[in-house]
């Protein structure tokens, strides 16, 4: 385990508990394997051309992965067999983009989605012994694909209808036919998490309850029931068996496990520690849970918790932080709060706060480490950083999130005001620089914030930010599109672009603009651009070699850079 590097998506096991990660060690995500008998890691042989984006296991020891040719915007599924150590490519052999995969038990049996560019997903039954393969069915918008039943026979599958807005379905494979049900109806927002039997289902659910809530659904019965609540979003949850369960809850950016038995309906804390929890799986061979975990000044690694006697390897250590992070609320007029945390070197002034926003906007500022903050706070700038949730932030139920939906540039902004207002009644930063940016999302609405809100700004900062919302709205799948502005109105449209406001910016900008972005076109940026050359504004433009999702690490090292001088 060793190092610290970036890390992404699942951890996934082998028949031997050799556990098997994504990880960027300064050559792309790759996939690493790590032999617990003999105590290495090993990088498995992979294309260099590609970088890995998820894995998928199943009880045949077959893992496939999810990859991304660099580049490129399609992603494509490769087969990892057991033993093997490389990986082939096997779908899809079209110009299309996979979303996921998962075999049969046998591991013979692939079946996968893939979008095209109308936005039609196919799900797809592939036979590795035969070669053939035969298309289930196909849906006009998103479809996620859950794990099949323990039998193979249901195939569940969330199918989006408007937005973030899904319907359950199961399909039944020996019948070839698609079971419907009365209680799934539009607007259910779920994340499938497990069968507990061949006819019962669990799932996470945001819709009828203000957070994610484990419901548990037995398919002969009318509706499914609700296992238990919590007065924070539940984001992950395991099986130890079939009455006790592991769940992570993110409890104002801090994740806590819990060790819950459904039948005595108790709960027992058995992690809890200023860090985050990005991805967790558990080895019940070994009794032991595998963590991606960091906190705010430590990257993010791979821990083994033992479910015996709770304790983590290797152990967090009790160490002062070299960076001091506050909680802080920020009231609004209706005297509601906006939670932020609020970065700090411990032994320097601050000259300089620099408020950053996070994308999404279903996103969320955690205790977690992140490479812009922590250099910002620790380099040799005297800045503070101001990390926001703002209004639409997740991590705070569904109230809190569902106001952004079709409402971009108004709620938002006016939070950035509020916010701006409370770093005015900070006497100790009385005359400091302020400066605001952020990434996608974050950095679209630190474009429109300069532009819309008065104030002595001292520059802002987008990296993949939407200038046009007429051009990004049009990118996007017909049925996500009513989740930026619900209107097709070209003025509205307008009225919440930052190419709208152009000609009050007072400060200079960096703009960062991922040249194979599939979602911020060149052309948008470069006619914002225009516009401030027009009305001779001060910017710096620089282009990545990147996707909109930033992947290569020397793209994060230039963006880390260029951020530092801005700021300087």
């Amino acid at each position: 385990m060793g190092n610290s590097y970036r890390y992404r998506g699942n951890i996934v096991f082998d028949n031997d508990s050799n556990y098997y990660y994504i990880c960027d060690q300064g050559q792309g995500f790759q996939l690493y394997k790590y032999d617990r008998q003999h105590n290495f890691e090993k990088q498995l042989t992979f294309d260099s051309r590609y970088s890995i984006l998820d894995l998928y296991v199943n009880s045949s020891d077959t893992i496939l992965l999810l990859a991304s040719e660099h580049g490129q915007n399609l992603d494509s599924l490769w087969i990892l067999p057991n033993g093997a150590d490389y990986p082939t490519k096997i779908a899809p052999n079209r110009d299309e983009n996979c979303l996921q995969g998962i075999t049969d038990k046998s591991g013979k049996i692939i079946i996968y989605n893939s979008i095209n560019e109308k936005g039609i997903t196919n799900i797809n039954i592939f036979n590795l012994e035969t070669l053939k393969e035969r298309t289930l069915f196909l849906h006009e918008g998103y479809c996620v694909i859950g794990e099949l039943s323990p039998s193979g026979k249901y195939l569940p599958v969330l199918v989006s209808l408007q937005g973030i807005e899904c319907k359950l379905i199961l399909v039944d494979l020996e019948l070839n036919v698609v079971v419907e049900n009365d209680w799934s109806s539009p607007g259910l927002s779920i994340e499938l998490i497990a069968w507990e039997s061949e006819e019962t289902l669990t799932f996470l659910n945001e819709s009828w309850d203000d957070y994610k809530t484990l419901y548990k659904w037995d398919i002969n019965k009318a509706s499914p029931e609700k296992c238990f609540n919590s007065d924070w979003d539940i984001e992950e949850v395991v099986f130890i068996d079939s009455d006790n369960i592991i769940y992570k809850t993110n409890e104002s950016g801090v994740s806590v496990l819990y060790l819950r038995n459904l039948s005595l309906k108790k709960n027992k804390v058995i992690f809890n520690q200023d860090s985050y929890i990005g991805k967790m799986n558990i080895n019940r061979t070994n009794n032991t849970l595998v963590l991606r975990l960091s906190t705010i000044s430590k990257e993010e690694s791979i821990y083994i918790f033992s479910l015996e006697d709770f304790k983590i390897h290797p152990p967090l250590k009790d160490y002062e932080e070299p960076i001091f992070v506050e909680k802080v609320m920020i009231k609004r007029n209706d005297n509601s709060n906006i939670p932020a945390l609020l970065y700090r070197s411990k032994d320097k002034s601050v000259d300089k706060i620099f408020i950053y926003l996070h994308g999404g906007p279903h996103s969320q500022h955690t205790f977690t480490f992140h490479p812009v903050i922590n250099e910002l706070v620790s380099g040799s700038s005297n800045i503070s950083v101001l990390a926001p949730n703002i209004i639409g932030s997740s991590g705070y139920g569904k109230s809190y999130m569902q106001p952004v939906n079709g409402n971009w540039g108004k709620l938002d902004v006016r939070d950035i005001e509020y916010i701006v207002r409370w770093i005015n009644e900070q006497l100790e930063w009385k005359d400091k620089q302020v400066y605001i940016g952020g990434e996608s999302y974050g950095g679209f609405l630190a474009l429109l914030s300069i532009g819309k809100i008065k104030y002595k700004w001292s520059g802002g900062i987008s990296v993949n930010g939407p200038t046009d919302l007429i051009d990004f709205k049009r990118k996007l799948p017909h049925n996500m599109q009513n989740c930026i502005v619900q209107t097709d109105d070209n003025s509205e449209l307008l009225s919440r672009s930052p190419y709208s406001y152009v000609k009050n910016i007072n400060c200079p900008l960096l703009i960062l603009q991922s040249e194979l972005d599939s979602k911020v076109s060149r052309a948008s940026t470069e006619k914002y651009i225009l516009e401030l050359l027009k009305e001779k504004k001060d910017y710096k433009l620089l282009y990545l070699q990147d996707n909109h999702d930033i992947e290569l690490s020397d793209s994060l090292e230039t963006i880390i850079s260029e951020i530092s001088q801005f700021l300087q």
